[in-house]
């Protein structure tokens, strides 16, 4: 879901004046807010506030490159605005351009050492980087700034559950969920770092607060069966077990558990159990050569061996059938066509791409570009 823009401007950076500025702090919708604030950078080429929100009203309509031109304006403007260093980290983490990010929001932490939210934001693009230590290291910061947070001590309870000290994990747990007791979020990792200890009894209590707030987690269910398995309660554990397998088809641990528990009392169902993991491993071994063909069509399209990299799109789209990368993919290799100068097979496979996600901008600028050359011909 897309937040209404009011809920993603920043507060002001530089004082911004105008009735354009004023109007568009009220827009519900990123579209109107596009149109309000960037009147409002026009009219007031200083206010570096408003280009960082023309550029956050962008970014919500999936328009990254542009949000991240918008952004850097800003930043031209106000070089060290906490702001709009955090607004760009923000873009380029979702462009996927994790290291860049991870240098914006390590440039807000030294403007801003005593900003909570500063921290926050280095501490979840390092642990997306798989930077677990460094992370934990930056969530620490975000607690001695902010030690009444619980999102701070969630955070850091988090990354210290990744990187198995589950001790540690729990009394940051303990304090997230002391401070905001509805915080499913500390509730859910209290009971995985419990689990992580063997503390069987402590984790199927918990397990049961977790699945009571969440009924519909099929995670929830999995960890409360395996506590209720380890404490002897078979009837209670197969019963969550079960409910996990209905909730998440695909949970291949709950299958694998129950395959495990029934063995003896009911062979067949044990079977089929076995069956489906059988399945969910076939479907991932497939998924695994899908994207090792996906990386390699990268690869040479990087390289500017198009008849290469249409041949590999080409193999990725033929494994992939009705998966969730069709539409990625339909997108690439029509983009593969055009640069190979087949401008007319790349359109087919845009349009694809374009049914299965109408909101892409780049297949809409490549299908209008495409126009636009018929056009001049």
């Amino acid at each position: 879901m897309i937040l209404p823009v009011c809920c993603l401007l920043l507060s002001p950076i530089t004082p911004c004046s105008g009735a354009a500025y004023r109007e568009a702090l009220k827009a519900q919708s990123p579209v109107d807010a596009e149109v309000l604030f960037r009147r409002a950078a026009e009219g007031d080429p200083s206010c570096a506030n408003a280009r960082t929100n023309l550029g956050l009203s962008l970014a919500a309509q999936g328009r990254l490159s542009e949000a991240e031109s918008e952004t850097r304006t800003a930043l031209r403007i106000a070089p060290k605005s906490p702001l709009a260093l955090a607004a760009l980290g923000k873009i380029l983490n979702r462009l996927g351009r994790k290291e860049e990010s991870i240098n914006v929001f390590e440039q807000a932490t030294a403007v801003e050492n005593s900003s909570e939210e500063a921290w926050q934001n280095l501490g979840i693009a390092l642990a997306d980087m798989g930077e677990r230590e460094r992370a934990r290291r930056a969530f620490s910061r975000a607690v001695r700034v902010a030690p009444k947070s619980a999102r701070a001590h969630s955070n850091l309870g988090r990354t210290l559950l990744e990187l198995l000290r589950y001790a540690e994990a729990r009394t940051e747990l303990d304090i997230a969920r002391a401070l905001d007791p509805q915080n499913l979020d500390a509730l859910s990792l209290l009971t995985l770092a419990e689990k992580g200890m063997g503390h069987h009894k402590r984790t199927a209590l918990l397990g049961m607060q977790w699945v009571a707030q969440d009924p519909g987690s099929a995670e929830g269910h999995f960890v409360l069966g395996q506590a209720e398995l380890n404490l002897g309660n078979r009837d209670a554990g197969i019963a969550n077990l079960k409910r996990a397998a209905e909730l998440d088809e695909n949970h291949a641990e709950a299958l694998y558990a129950l395959s495990r528990a029934l063995a003896d009392s009911d062979p067949e169902a044990a079977r089929r159990y076995t069956e489906r993991v059988r399945t969910l491993k076939r479907r991932s071994q497939e998924s695994d050569r899908l994207t090792m063909l996906r990386s390699q069509a990268v690869t040479s399209a990087a390289g500017g061996d198009w008849p290469g990299a249409i041949a590999q799109f080409r193999d990725a789209l033929d494994s992939c059938g009705n998966c969730s990368m069709r539409a990625d993919l339909e997108k690439s290799l029509g983009l593969a066509y055009c640069h190979a100068g087949d401008f007319d097979s790349g359109e087919f496979h845009l349009r694809a791409a374009q049914k299965l996600k109408p909101a892409d901008s780049d297949v809409k600028q490549a299908l209008n570009l495409i126009a636009e050359r018929r056009r001049n011909k």
